[in-house]
């Protein structure tokens, strides 16, 4: 097949052969001054020694299976590299020469189902601001150099062994973070041994622990998994200290089926910009505000929150117990299947900014009123299906 390069009007050189069964990494006249190299998908089982391409900006290597070592000074000749991906590889480590990525933003590990170990000057890379490690046998101990990055993807077993961790120190490490996702993405025999050591520690039933220095999170997404126990019950656990949560904007919460509980006692007033919360497919939540955790709860509760979708929610029955709270930012709202939700938390004042009601028709014709006028105000604002 003809070989696959383009040039943009300002001269970049790109080297692009997607899912074209190459065994062999192409001749050095393809890919010498190239920009971007674009090799996934293919059936590549060895890299050259080096790879001189002081320009290159990019490098595309995923689910080449076959792939399972990386030369030793492969890396040395790529300062200007931003963006590695080397998912869905069979690699067991990274070679010392990776520290010469001193411009590397983005690192994808994802799916390295081997990749047990990574060298220790990985801390060189001080530009690193994205680390997806989803789906390896890496853990706290191998990472926890890169305090300065800004989005950190893992699976379940970076929790394991996390008592000897929390003597080294614990995710509030990480100041600068943006973005936190932990993913179930385990294999039969890693599953094993995570439900052994956490049942004994009792770690993992809650997400994160009540602690004096909690990171400044922007963002939190939690993903997790079922068919193992145990499993996350709980986002916070223990007393939750003033200013801790005051930074987050954004909370996800996606396939938690044990999980039974998000806010609890305390933890809704220290969440003043909360912008977005998300839940969905967790299959015990009753309530997203449960009364018994929040006696006394202020009207003024979630100050910024502009949208609340709540999808796969079989058992929720009350976002919040009455019409009590003013929701003075909430501009949109989305529901579906969470056909126990009977009754929403507004009035005739509350929610003036309140613009869109997602939702299916048939939920809709089910909902109870306490007052008609409600039901013909929000009425106008619906988008069902």
């Amino acid at each position: 097949m003809a070989l696959k390069i383009s040039f943009q009007s300002n001269g970049s050189k790109f080297l692009a052969k997607p899912c074209e069964g190459l065994q062999d990494f192409p001749g050095r006249k393809e890919w010498e001054d190239a920009n971007r190299i674009s090799l996934m998908d293919n059936e590549l089982c060895t890299l050259p020694e080096f790879l001189h391409c002081h320009n290159l900006s990019t490098l595309l290597l995923q689910r080449n299976n076959g792939l399972i070592a990386i030369p030793k000074f492969f890396f040395q000749s790529m300062r200007s590299l931003r963006v590695l991906d080397l998912h869905g590889t069979g690699i067991e480590s990274l070679p010392s020469s990776i520290s010469d990525l001193i411009c590397l933003r983005g690192l994808y590990l994802n799916s390295c189902t081997h990749l047990i170990q990574l060298p220790p000057n990985i801390r060189a890379l001080d530009q690193l601001e994205l680390l997806d490690i989803r789906g390896t046998k890496l853990n706290l101990l191998q990472i926890g150099s890169l305090i300065w990055l800004k989005c950190l993807r893992i699976s379940s077993n970076f929790f394991i062994g996390i008592r000897t961790q929390r003597k080294l120190g614990n995710i509030s490490r990480f100041v600068s973070l943006e973005e936190f996702c932990v993913d179930d993405d385990l294999s039969v025999e890693w599953r094993y041994k995570a439900s052994e050591i956490v049942m004994e520690d009792s770690a993992y039933s809650y997400f994160l622990e009540s602690s004096s220095d909690y990171p400044s999170y922007n963002s939190l997404k939690l993903v997790n998994g079922e068919g193992w126990h145990p499993v996350i019950k709980h986002v916070l656990k223990g007393f939750v200290p003033d200013g801790s949560l005051a930074q987050l904007t954004t909370l996800t919460l996606t396939k938690c089926p044990e999980l039974k509980r998000i806010f609890s006692s305390g933890m809704i007033q220290q969440l003043p910009s909360l912008q977005h919360l998300r839940v969905e497919e967790c299959y015990q939540i009753e309530e997203i505000i449960m009364v018994s955790e929040n006696h006394g709860l202020n009207v003024d509760a979630l100050p910024r929150l502009k949208t609340l979708v709540l999808i796969d929610l079989p058992k929720l029955r009350s976002i919040w117990v009455d019409d009590s709270l003013e929701w003075p930012s909430l501009q949109r709202i989305k529901i579906s299947m969470c056909y126990m939700l009977k009754r929403l938390p507004f009035n005739n004042a509350n929610a003036a900014k309140l613009r869109f009601i997602e939702g299916q028709e048939l939920w809709w014709k089910a909902l109870v009123w306490k007052d008609d006028a409600v039901k013909q105000r929000l009425k106008f604002l619906c988008i069902l299906n």
